[in-house]
């Protein structure tokens, strides 16, 4: 080399991301069953979506004439298009953060990061091939809703750039939330922590600041439209499917670029928190606490010398479990691992919150009683999120640790672990049902909403939420891995109330009854939320509407609402009854029995 200058010994195999760890993780990936299950449920409800489509544009295409049935193939083209945009892009963005929420937390839990970290492999090919192996899932899924585009293209009214942007959308949506739950994993060893706060930060940079820029800042108007394509996936998608002209590449390229940089960003970060790991396990910082000397070096904290003629001090008494351990340890578990990260994430809560509060009382719409039926939405999405969440990790984290099988061993009842899991759900809960009851009792004090408003608010929100609590808790005792036990509970949700709507859509176009659809409306809160809320319920003559176009007095509407409710809640004790039941039949255990002490025995 000239003037002596010796450059590294860079290798592709050190740098390429498809390592040992990518070819290790996709053989395993390969080989379970929940891959072909989400293959199965994804192209299901896809094709569910193209014959929602199908069946409102299907009776203009036997036209009179050839010019009438071209426009309606073509018609039919772009109702096609517009489903598969907005249905690709959230699912990848959905299925992003739970693919990689146990990418590094599972090796942490099984206890082979240590041992990985001493291998020649990198901090690099580590992250890389972790990423790249789950991602390879979702990029099937989009290969195999591939024949959907080429059918679009086949009845016209789509443009071939519309369709290359929005392959290119997705790809980098999900690399991007992936990178999200990536760089979490490498954090936090619990899998609901790491998916909740990777939704939790994807509704701060997809809803939040479109939220504050629109009316914070007036960014509104189509001369701003730009700042949203570029920042929501959402709404690019929705540009690329618009029917009138031809987006360019103009149009989605900027949105994938910050995507592909936004994921640049995340995995870089994740590799050097691996690497600074990496150096702690070496160094043995781990395993014993150091200090500074004087010259500046780190040196082991001695052990303090006991002091014999120190006052004995008195023990702490212990605390005893009682007869229910597992409700004495579930309700003492916090929703967040550390104290610093409660404290943390109760104050960007409230803050959040309060910046709401002071862009929509800037555009004087705080005292509306449609804004709070919107915060009503957003709190039942979130408790939806948490209670999902929560249920389907509550047994399955479980399994992937070592507490299960001593566990198992114990003579425990399945009643008592089932309901256990239960309430410590619900004592998580308390500090977000405690900011939803005082958001809307703040706003009742000060007559924004009624009484009857507030009412139907929280028990809607937590009444019919008990659904999932049970349905994760079925899901994680049949299922040994996190990621298929949320997938599946959060799929539930959307097939209940998204996919059932498009089957009675369909069915109704078949049978002649247009209006079948709204039966989805009895048992959907939203619906409830809304007319609770937007309700003038100072006047005694006020008219309320349910499902079906039904105009009903307010005690007759507060009467199905409670009564909906208190279906959801027999619905959710039916299902967990049924799984403390065959706890043991699919444990595969003996069915344990609790016995009592009689006085003659005692």
């Amino acid at each position: 080399m000239p003037l002596g200058i010796r450059l590294p010994d860079v290798r592709l195999p050190d740098v390429s991301p498809f390592g040992p760890i990518f070819g290790k993780e996709l053989r395993a990936t390969a080989r379970r069953k929940r891959s072909y299950a989400l293959r199965v449920m994804y192209l299901a409800a896809l094709l569910l979506g193209l014959l929602v489509a199908y069946t409102g544009t299907s009776n203009r295409v036997y036209a009179t004439s050839v010019a009438a049935q071209a426009q309606a193939q073509a018609q039919m083209g772009q109702m096609f298009f517009a489903f598969f945009c907005v249905f690709s892009a959230t699912a990848m963005a959905v299925l992003g953060p739970v693919l990689t929420s146990t990418a590094i937390s599972a090796e942490r839990l099984g206890k082979t990061l240590h041992v990985l970290l001493m291998t020649p492999v990198t901090a690099w090919q580590i992250i890389s091939g972790k990423l790249f192996s789950r991602l390879l899932v979702a990029l099937t899924l989009i290969g195999l809703s591939l024949p959907a585009l080429a059918l679009v293209r086949l009845l016209g009214g789509v443009e071939l750039g519309q369709m290359v942007g929005i392959v290119c959308l997705c790809v980098a949506t999900v690399l991007a939330t992936a990178s999200i739950g990536l760089l979490l994993s490498t954090f936090m060893n619990r899998a609901y922590a790491v998916i909740l706060l990777s939704y939790g930060a994807m509704l701060l940079l997809y809803v939040f600041v479109p939220f504050v820029l629109y009316f914070g800042f007036d960014f509104g108007g189509g001369q701003y439209n730009w700042v949203y394509d570029w920042i929501n996936w959402m709404t690019c998608a929705v540009t690329l499917a618009e029917p009138r002209g031809s987006p360019g590449v103009g149009d989605w390229l900027p949105c994938v670029l910050i995507h592909l940089g936004l994921s640049a960003v995340l995995v870089t970060a994740s590799a050097v928190v691996l690497r600074r790991t990496s150096r702690r396990a070496g160094d043995g910082r781990l395993a014993r606490p150091v200090q500074a000397t004087a010259d500046g070096q780190d040196a082991p904290v001695a052990p303090p010398p006991a002091q014999a003629s120190a006052p004995a001090q008195p023990a702490t008494p212990a605390r005893e479990v009682g007869d229910l351990p597992v409700l004495w340890r579930e309700t003492r578990r916090p929703l967040m691992a550390k104290p610093w990260q409660a404290v943390v994430g109760a104050a960007a809560t409230v803050v959040l919150l309060l910046v709401t509060y002071f862009v929509l009382w800037g555009d004087h719409l705080l005292n509306e009683e449609m804004s709070q039926a919107g915060y009503a939405w957003i709190f039942n999405v979130i408790i939806w999120l948490l209670t999902a969440v929560l249920a389907a990790t509550a047994i399955a984290q479980e399994k992937e640790s070592d507490t299960w099988t001593l566990l198992l061993t114990t003579p425990l009842t399945g009643a008592q672990v089932v309901w256990g899991k239960v309430l410590g759900i619900y004592k998580r809960l308390l500090w977000p049902a405690a900011l939803i009851v005082t958001h809307f009792l703040a706003f009742t004090v000060f007559g924004v909403i009624s009484w009857q408003a507030l009412v139907v608010a929280v028990w809607v929100i937590f009444s019919f939420n008990s659904i999932w609590v049970a349905t994760g808790l079925f899901l994680s005792l049949r299922h040994r891995k996190v990621t298929f036990a949320v997938i599946v509970n959060l799929l539930l949700a959307v097939g209940i109330y998204l996919v059932a709507f498009f089957v009675l859509v369909i069915a109704g176009e078949f049978v002649g009854v247009h209006d079948l659809q709204e039966t989805v409306a009895w048992y959907l809160p939203y619906f409830y939320l809304a007319d609770g809320i937007t309700a003038n319920w100072s006047s005694r003559q006020e008219m309320v509407y349910l499902p079906g176009n039904l105009r009903v007095a307010g005690e007759t509407f507060l009467t199905v609402v409670f009564a909906v409710g208190a279906v959801h809640l027999g619905v959710a004790y039916a299902i967990l009854r049924a799984t403390a039941g065959r706890f043991d039949r699919v444990v595969g255990r003996a069915p344990q029995r609790t016995e009592r002490a009689t006085p003659a025995a005692a």
